[in-house]
């Protein structure tokens, strides 16, 4: 394992992350060099702990903030990857999934299941390729379309 270089002594900084301006008065705990090149940075605010990874370029890769809340832990990189032997669970209120570009799932079997409605929205075409399609409702199925058309052999 990789020495670090640490120093204890508090002392006032400004915050790494320049758009972070809750940081500004904060206080510097803990500052170690690692051998890839990143600094490890913790910070004290109050009731808030913060600590940065910061890459040699000044990039700030990983932030924790400790708040009475519960933690908050960011992540930023050219690639990001989990991956778990066995399962994988995601639990929260809300989850939200937002991509610049594309989402895409690939999976042997993939369920959604939903207490309430599913909606499914595109601003172009929607697809639905497969082998076999049922479509089965316990009261309507309801099409609305300028035109239906269906094609068969």
């Amino acid at each position: 394992m990789a020495e670090s270089q640490t120093t204890a002594a508090p002392k006032t900084s400004p915050p790494q992350n320049l758009n972070d301006s809750s940081l500004t008065a904060s206080k510097i705990v803990e500052e170690a060099s690692l051998a890839s090149g990143r600094c490890v940075t913790i910070r004290t605010q109050g009731d808030k702990d913060h600590l940065e990874v910061i890459a040699p370029n000044g990039a700030v890769e990983v932030t924790i903030d400790l708040t009475q809340q519960g933690p908050m832990i960011r992540l930023s990189g050219a690639h990001l990857q989990l991956e778990s032997l066995d399962q994988l669970t995601l639990k929260a209120d809300d989850v939200n999934l937002l991509a610049r570009k594309a989402i895409r799932m690939r999976s042997e079997v993939l369920d959604v299941e939903t207490s309430q409605d599913l909606q499914l929205y595109s601003d172009n075409t929607a697809k639905l390729l497969s082998r076999e399609t049922y479509l089965r409702a316990a009261d309507e199925i309801c099409m609305n379309a300028g035109m239906i058309v269906s094609q068969g052999p």
